[in-house]
């Protein structure tokens, strides 16, 4: 028997999202079993759910794959709010996959039932998830996790998105559906990239204390920001989030900025930089310190 849970997990590793992090529950086992038997799938067991978010939130940033956090009602779902809050508010595409108690049950005061308390795990993830989505029915498995999956990575700033799944749905056979997917918009070749490109590498080389800023944005194009510095032969440094991106024992790495930052970057900030390319991060005070980037009389 295929089940509604086979349909949501099968849908999320055929979009690319493979590797689920999470603390199996009661309510939430028929996903499990659902990852469990799809070869596709990688499950990373936590001890706690904002673990599995946190894990959730790097494995983004290294890889630049979205990731998957399977969590249980009740508890479950509560313990998970500040990973998913900071996956909000570091802009990360992340599918939360939430059980629940059967629908029948809803409000009854089961075992983590949070509707007899009139709570509603909905509600909870409303400030900090970019959608929230109830699996009401098995025919309807693959649409909700294609509406999920959508709304973290589709709109222009992305995010973490909830998929409720009650134990008698996730658990109940599903028939196969068809679904149309939005053809997404890409950039065109010709939209000037490589003019901006070209100009950004000509100031970086004319400078004469130019610096290289990698934001966690960077993600899994890290890589080229590093050969782009050793093409230019200029120094670099990373933000907090960042840190681990690029090897710190590179020779032009002048390790972190921001909050905590190393002798090596504070040293060469305050004499001031006339050139400096950032990605992948706000110039906040977390990112970059409250020293001002480019020093006195640059241009």
């Amino acid at each position: 028997m295929v089940t509604a849970a086979d349909r949501v997990i099968d849908f999320l590793v055929c979009s690319g999202v493979r590797t689920f992090f999470g603390v199996p529950g009661g309510p939430v086992m028929p996903v499990f079993d659902a990852v469990l038997r799809h070869d596709g799938a990688r499950l990373i067991e936590s001890r706690h759910e904002t673990a599995a978010a946190f894990a959730a939130i790097g494995f983004w940033n290294i890889t630049g794959q979205v990731p998957c956090v399977l969590v249980t009602a009740g508890p479950g779902g509560t313990n998970a709010v500040t990973g998913v809050a900071a996956a909000h508010c570091e802009q990360v595409p992340l599918v939360v996959l939430c059980g629940d108690v059967a629908q029948a049950g809803w409000g009854e005061r089961m075992l983590q039932d949070m509707g007899g308390q009139g709570l509603q795990v909905e509600r909870i993830y409303q400030p900090v998830t970019r959608a929230q989505v109830r699996l009401t029915h098995p025919s309807c498995a693959s649409a909700c996790a294609l509406e999920v999956l959508e709304a973290a990575t589709g709109a222009e700033v992305p995010g973490p998105a909830l998929l409720v799944a009650p134990l008698d749905v996730a658990a109940a056979e599903a028939p196969a559906g068809v679904l149309l997917r939005k053809q997404r918009g890409r950039l065109p070749r010709d939209g000037g990239l490589v003019d901006i490109a070209r100009m950004t590498a000509e100031v970086l080389a004319a400078a004469e204390r130019p610096l290289i800023v990698v934001g966690a944005g960077a993600g899994a194009s890290a890589w080229l920001v590093r050969q782009a510095a050793e093409t230019l032969n200029i120094p670099f440094t990373t933000t907090p989030r960042a840190k681990g991106l690029i090897d710190e024992r590179h020779p032009l790495s002048l390790r972190g900025c921001g909050m905590a930052a190393s002798w090596w970057a504070r040293r060469y900030t305050a004499k001031g930089v006339d050139a400096a390319l950032v990605l992948g991060t706000d110039l906040d005070d977390c990112s970059i310190g409250p020293t001002p980037l480019v020093g006195p009389g640059a241009g």
